[in-house]
């Protein structure tokens, strides 16, 4: 298993005086995978509820090694 960097696209439509606008905005989400495939497959499964429509645009791996949770 190892850390991959995934660059999520999100697509809000807003409505405005002038009509509707498109919002585009991206988040970055670190996810424990075996494999770009298997990240890429997690997030669209951690994501498939979400109200706003979105396209992971890229998956790199990441130099994390561990990911220390004191909470």
């Amino acid at each position: 298993m190892g850390y991959y960097v995934t660059q999520v696209k999100f697509t809000e439509q807003i409505d405005t005086n002038k009509g509707v606008k498109e919002k585009v905005f991206k988040h970055e989400y670190l996810v424990e995978a075996v494999s770009v495939t298997d990240a890429e497959k997690s997030v669209h499964e951690i994501l498939a509820d979400s109200a706003i429509d979105f396209e992971v645009v890229s998956v790199k791996s990441s130099r994390i090694i561990e990911v220390i949770n004191n909470g």
